[in-house]
């Protein structure tokens, strides 16, 4: 993703349900998201045994790994 970077202050809440970047044009909408969807995911994955991780740079971009167990 090529978008706004993730700040590392909001990193450690990024799963949690209802939590929203408060970044460019998103965060003024009035059709923004609910907040769920990386949380769903978290569970999905918690749900199988597995992990996710993120890392956020200008240069890199955003990056979201999902590691599950074969």
């Amino acid at each position: 993703n090529r978008g706004p970077t993730v700040p590392d202050a909001d990193r450690a809440e990024l799963f949690s349900p209802f939590k929203r970047l408060r970044t460019g044009e998103a965060a003024t909408s009035p059709t923004a998201s609910l907040g769920l969807g990386l949380y769903i995911v978290d569970r999905i994955v918690a749900a199988h045994n597995g992990s996710i991780s993120v890392e956020s740079s200008d240069e890199a971009g955003t990056v979201f790994t999902v590691r599950l167990p074969r």
